[in-house]
């Protein structure tokens, strides 16, 4: 997961670089996950489980909200806004 928040926090500051709002750096994400899930969904094999399948979903889920919330986070830092860690229960 430290890998996949430092390249959020990478991707904001390049698109930050590159004069991109906050809602154009997530748009950009966004498109680009969308892509990445339909070439993963097209190389799966026909024979994996369904077990496997949604375990693979659910870790691509995992990587990508890190990502995300890493840009987010560094944009927000970046604009001086600093809102307090929430912790989300389930």
């Amino acid at each position: 997961m430290e890998e996949a928040r430092f390249i959020g926090s990478d991707y904001a500051v390049e698109n930050q670089k590159l004069g991109y709002t906050l809602t154009e750096a997530v748009e950009f994400f966004l498109s680009h996950r969308n892509r990445f899930v339909g070439i993963v969904q097209a190389l799966l094999p026909a024979d994996v489980s369904r077990d496997e399948t949604l375990g693979l979903l659910r870790d691509m889920a995992a990587l990508s909200d890190a990502v995300l919330l890493a840009l987010i986070s560094r944009y927000q830092k970046a604009s001086g806004v600093h809102l307090p860690a929430r912790t989300i229960s389930n």
